[in-house]
């Protein structure tokens, strides 16, 4: 079993541009004032200024603002700019974005990294537009944004993909798994830190002209990554290992903060195992080598990480004295990680050191500052999560409308382009017709002309002459005819070649926008999956265990317009499965759109009454689709069903919208081990969550509830799915409410694969595949 310490991992995020480390530094600043006054032209005073800058930040970063806004006016009066001074210029911004970030001032980093783009952008230079994406990503991160993060790394993604870009591909997979691993959805992180680590040691054996060291420092950030995954799925032998293989790496590169965060995974890795004076060791190793380099971030997560474990030995130590004093280490280290974190505005080392300091000041007694530092933990929490799914909702639905468009406008080039050659093709044959026409009046009157001297000279043949005249307008005729019918035959041949071009580009064209459509849907797929809620540890936070239910989840399509979602509020677990109108895309718009409000409805607002929550849920979904109830207006809705579960006194509250629940009782078993038991059905309200023609009051329903009682929500896929061996549907209240109560008497694991089982077998039946017709969502509880 898992001992839950809250330790702040180090995540690993890479930078493409090496940063350049400033040696005597007031020399060469003197010697770049020189240069700048000497300068004879406006773009060498730009990038001497532009420099002094940058060797400025780490000293006084706020006069380093002041003195990149001079140098940027001077380049608006240069005109014009050549190409080699802008792409100098937009790499100098870039580097100095860097060395912002290396000293934690991250609003100035961004503001770097935004001109850096906007000017390679300018002169459309690919490898700078894909490498300051990867930037901007890097820098929200740090400062707990992570929806503008995951934004900027699709969008580096999509640029290192286009210029196969191999190592820029493999840094975006580890950037996006370490997004993912924030979002606590563990198995997806592990799948992009394995792509970008598989990357890495492709390229290592094959470098191909790409930098060794850039390659190695990848893969020992990818190592990092995979062995913090391990570490939270309790493998530390795998953890460790990785970790290990990261740390020879990274001293080999002698990355001064690689190596620091090593230590402080390490240490991590020791503390979850009980080992606290290793983990106290590594973790003053980390921020020793923090200190050294000024890495604020680092330095907040180490402090952090101190006062957890001095929190830890508090709550063990033999003696009032001896927890006193690991008690004053945890306070001390806290305030240290909330300055810095406060410093550098990072909202995610903001909150975690809060929430230290409220539960050292619980345990001292302190209830005025613990309630202090309980608001700034509100605060925090509320800024990170209020806005992240409609922002994600945004983004997905802000892209799809934009390359729809983008397509419409192609298929408009491309009918132009083919009236444009159908027309030249006409042309072409009204031109030949006419110069045919000319050359056979031509012909005629020659043979005119021929046939009136011969008359004048052999009057004696003029009968023989007359008959072989007839034989040779006959025979002109017949040649007339020919020439005319092979020349509408090379018309012809001229006009299927066209069209067979014609159609091997329309053909290419909607090849290439087949890609681009599932490229956006499969980034659909992503988001939609990463918001998601994980069960796995919505149940376990119960302490029901992974065991206690399962989910059977089949979208017809990649995104799905079912969807399950769990939260809980104190002391209850509340749990809903979702039909939305549709399915693809448009089904997935709802979905999302229905999540956001769940969690503003539920989590913000403390919600925990199922028959209000669909009310509220119902008023949100009506106002953002406008609908008005009349019969020309859109009724696209949600049905539901949503249960409020107490994990103390096992009461059960539930409502339905078109959607009911099904109850299994423990007890029918008792004394009959081969028994089908009965299932308890209640019947929802029979109207959505939607406008509506009766539109009433959503029935709260109280049920109680006993141990091994088991619950059962689900959509309508699975029970209208055609197949077996007639190709009918399945039908909900006679095969599915059978196989339910069959398959109850199974642990609910097991249940799960039954269903699955069932289904696929249904749908491929006697060698005959049935198309899935629906979105299939099943979920079971066992109380």
């Amino acid at each position: 079993m898992k001992i839950n310490y809250p330790f702040s991992l180090l995540l690993s995020f890479l930078v493409l541009l090496t940063s350049l480390v400033s040696i005597g530094h007031e020399t060469k600043s003197d010697s770049l004032w020189s240069e700048f006054r000497e300068a004879k032209s406006d773009s060498v005073r730009a990038f001497a200024l532009a420099n002094v800058a940058k060797e400025t930040i780490t000293s006084n970063p706020d006069s380093a603002i002041v003195l990149f806004g001079k140098a940027d006016s001077i380049v608006e009066s240069i005109s014009p700019v050549s190409a080699d001074f802008t792409l100098k210029y937009a790499t100098l911004l870039r580097g100095a974005g860097l060395h912002f970030r290396e000293i934690s001032e991250y609003s100035k980093s961004i503001e770097m990294y935004r001109k850096a783009l906007d000017i390679y952008s300018s002169i459309d230079n690919v490898l700078g537009i894909s490498q300051c994406n990867l930037n901007l990503g890097n820098a929200f991160f740090s400062m707990g944004s992570f929806d503008s993060a995951l934004k900027y790394y699709y969008k580096a993604l999509e640029h290192f993909n286009s210029s196969n870009n191999n190592i820029g591909i493999a840094d975006c997979y580890n950037n996006i798994g370490s997004v993912l691993k924030e979002m606590e959805s563990y198995d997806k992180a592990m799948e992009y830190h394995t792509l970008s680590r598989d990357i890495y040691e492709e390229l290592l054996a094959k470098p191909e002209g790409n930098s060794v060291e850039a390659i190695k420092g990848g893969l020992a950030y990818s190592y990092n990554n995979i062995g913090i995954i391990h570490w939270y799925k309790d493998s530390y032998e795998q953890a460790l290992k990785n970790y290990k293989k990261s740390l020879e790496l990274k001293q080999a590169l002698n990355d001064l903060n690689g190596v620091a965060q090593a230590y402080n995974n390490i240490a991590i890795l020791y503390a979850s195992q009980d080992r606290f004076e290793n983990g106290i060791e590594y973790f003053q190793k980390g921020l020793d080598v923090y200190l050294n380099t000024g890495n604020r971030i680092g330095q907040a997560s180490v402090h952090g990480n101190l006062a957890s474990l001095s929190l830890i030995m508090s709550k063990s130590a033999v003696s009032d004295s001896e927890a006193k004093q690991y008690m004053n280490k945890a306070l001390t280290n806290a305030q240290q990680a909330f300055e810095i974190a406060k410093s550098i505005s990072s909202a995610a080392y903001i909150g975690e050191s809060a929430g230290y300091l409220k539960e050292i000041y619980e345990e001292l007694g302190n209830t005025s500052k613990a309630l202090e530092f309980a608001d700034e933990l509100l605060v925090v929490r509320s800024e990170i999560f209020s806005n992240e799914k409609a922002n994600a909702l945004a983004q997905m639905t802000t892209r799809y409308e934009v390359e729809k468009n983008q397509l419409q406008l192609e298929s408009m080039k491309k009918e132009k382009i083919y009236y444009k050659k159908t027309i030249v093709t006409q042309k072409v044959v009204i031109f030949m017709s006419v110069g045919i026409i000319v050359m056979l009046i031509v012909f005629l009157i020659v043979l005119l002309m021929y046939f009136k001297q011969k008359r004048r000279a052999n009057q004696v043949l003029a009968e023989r002459n007359n008959e072989v005249l007839q034989q040779k307008e006959e025979i002109s005729a017949q040649l007339d005819e020919l020439e005319d019918k092979q020349g509408k035959l090379k018309a012809s041949k001229k006009e299927i070649e066209n069209l067979y071009h014609i159609a091997i580009e329309q053909k290419e064209t909607l090849e290439k926008q087949k890609v681009k459509i599932d490229d956006s849907i499969r980034y659909a797929y992503f988001i939609q999956s990463a918001i998601l809620p994980d069960l796995d540890v919505a149940f376990v936070n119960q302490s029901w265990g992974t065991q206690s239910y399962f989910v059977m989840f089949r979208p017809k399509d990649v995104v799905s317009g079912d969807f399950y979602w769990a939260t809980r509020i104190n002391d209850w677990l509340i749990v809903s499965v979702v039909d939305c109108t549709g399915h693809g895309v448009p089904g997935a718009l709802m979905s999302m759109l229905g999540i956001s409000y769940l969690n503003e409805i539920v989590q913000s607002s403390d919600v925990t009454k199922p028959s209000k929550i669909l009310s509220k849920l119902r008023s949100y979904i009506i106002g953002a689709l406008k609908q008005k109830d009349e019969w020309e207006s859109q009724r696209d809705g949600m049905d539901m069903s949503i249960v409020s579960l107490n994990i103390k006194t096992k009461q059960c509250f539930w409502a339905g919208a078109n959607s009911p629940l099904w109850i299994v009782r423990a007890d029918q078993l008792k004394g009959k081990p081969h028994a089908i038991p009965e299932v308890e059905v209640i019947k929802p309200n029979p109207f959505p969550v939607a406008v509506h023609v009766f539109m009433g009051e959503f029935t709260n329903h109280e049920v109680m509830l006993n141990s091994g009682d088991k619950l059962y929500m689900f959509s309508d896929g699975f029970p209208d799915q055609f197949g077996g061996p007639k190709g009918k549907k399945y039908n909900m209240y006679k095969a599915f409410k059978k196989l339910i109560a069959q398959t109850s008497i199974l642990p609910m694991k097991e249940q799960g694969r039954a269903l699955e089982e069932t289904f696929d077998n249904w749908i491929d039946c006697d060698g005959v595949n049935y198309e899935q017709i629906d979105d299939v969502t099943v979920l079971g509880i066992m109380v």
